[in-house]
């Protein structure tokens, strides 16, 4: 992808893409969290990737991974939820509502 993709583009391979993201981000914190109970933020951590793990991500795309893992993990990769439209919205550019008048202010 090339940039954010406009709700009118979305195709399930996108919402597949972006329910992936969220499951590995959170797979990723919660494991430090874990790991590290007392690690505090920008604290540096070491991860190294061996082998058995570098043969994991050869041979196609982490975009051609998501639907596998999701099934395997017991999610529908396709499913439409509330948080769909929000794909391709840049949230700088939305307004925060904010006491200023009866205008909401903008971010700069």
């Amino acid at each position: 992808m090339s940039g954010p993709v406009a709700p009118a583009d979305l195709r399930d391979g996108t919402i597949a893409a972006y329910r992936y993201l969220a499951f590995l981000d959170l797979e990723y914190h919660g494991l430090i969290h874990d790991m590290f109970p007392d690690r505090t933020p920008g604290d540096h951590l070491f991860i190294p990737v061996d082998a058995q793990v570098h043969a994991l991500c050869r041979g196609a795309s982490p975009l051609d991974r998501c639907q596998t893992v999701l099934l395997a993990v017991g999610v529908d990769p396709f499913k439409y939820d509330h948080w769909v439209p929000t794909i391709g919205v840049d949230f700088n550019k939305l307004p925060v509502i904010k006491p200023d008048g009866d205008r909401p202010k903008a971010r700069k």
